[in-house]
């Protein structure tokens, strides 16, 4: 009987033995399956956060490009030093456009202290006819900068007597100075 009750708790023991080693291989297969699905959640949250992310930016892009007519219309209403050059041909070719001559005195930057203006002020001188003088002055309003007119006169070159307007055959000067308020400055410098 001994040896029935030694085969016996032998063969409890392998069974449970196998038993044992069927749920550790088990338990082993259900932790590394939990693990993948962690792995494979995470792995849907950063696509799902990609493809947020492209979309997002897609309509990023076609809003850009909606208001890119805007932000360059808005943008070119401003200058910095470098564009002061672009604004003097604009003031020349308007003078051309309206067959008067200009003459630029001075021009000088603003630094806004002092309750001065932070613009660039240019000062000029225009002669030619007064209906070419009143045309730049009305092509001057309509430039797409904001500009301040400080002071401006217009007369006519010689004194105001008959024979000398008509020697002077319609030669007015107008003096100007205006400053260009749309004018950025660099905070660098």
């Amino acid at each position: 009987m001994k040896l029935k009750n030694k085969k016996l708790i032998i063969s409890f023991f392998l069974v449970g033995l196998a038993n044992l080693s069927v749920f550790a291989v088990w338990f082993y297969l259900f932790s590394a399956i939990g693990a993948q699905r962690e792995k494979i959640n995470e792995s849907r949250s950063v696509l799902a956060l990609a493809e947020r992310r492209v979309v997002e930016s897609r309509t990023l892009k076609v809003f850009m490009d909606g208001i890119e007519k805007e932000r360059t219309r808005v943008g070119g209403v401003f200058l910095d030093k470098k564009d002061i050059v672009k604004f003097i041909e604009a003031l020349e070719n308007l003078s051309r456009q309206t067959d008067t001559a200009l003459k630029l005195k001075t021009i000088t930057i603003g630094n806004g202290g002092n309750g001065g203006s932070g613009g660039v002020n240019f000062r000029f001188t225009l002669s030619g006819k007064f209906s070419g003088i009143s045309r730049y002055i009305s092509l001057l309003e309509n430039f797409p900068y904001q500009i301040i007119v400080k002071k401006s006169y217009i007369q006519l070159n010689e004194k105001n007597t008959l024979a000398r307007r008509e020697r002077a055959q319609g030669r007015w000067s107008a003096n100007f100075e205006i400053v260009l308020s749309s004018f950025i400055q660099d905070e660098k410098n």
